[in-house]
């Protein structure tokens, strides 16, 4: 590299280092936004199965107690089962999709690199 160059590049740090850093903090940002939905879900899938399996082993002592108690208990056990399931069902969609958007950035992103002769 000649002196002029090094001398630029240097001088014109300032613009274009924040803006490199702008720039990779918009795509961390993407990528954030992106995975935000399934790592939500797959959060709900393990609350309610956590749910249903503490609930379910505390309707035995409550059928001791009282039987219209320990059927709400139940009650309540299955639909924390049901909505884990219905949003495990959901997570496998979202979760295919998220990676079919982020290779499709990867894609998009490389292709740019390349247009602008960073990446070989």
């Amino acid at each position: 590299m000649s002196l002029y160059l090094t001398f630029c590049l240097l001088l014109g740090f300032p613009l274009w280092g924040s803006l490199l850093s702008v720039a990779f903090l918009l795509v961390l940002s993407i990528y954030t936004i992106i995975w935000c939905i399934p790592i939500g879900t797959i959060t709900i899938v393990i609350s309610s199965f956590v749910a249903f399996s503490i609930g379910i082993f505390g309707v035995f002592p409550l059928f001791l107690s009282s039987i219209s108690i320990g059927l709400t208990q139940l009650g309540v056990c299955t639909i924390f089962a049901g909505i884990g399931v219905l949003t495990y069902m959901s997570y496998q969609k979202i979760m295919s999709v998220s990676i079919k958007i982020t290779r499709r950035l990867k894609i998009i992103g490389l292709s740019l690199l390349r247009m602008v002769r960073i990446v070989c």
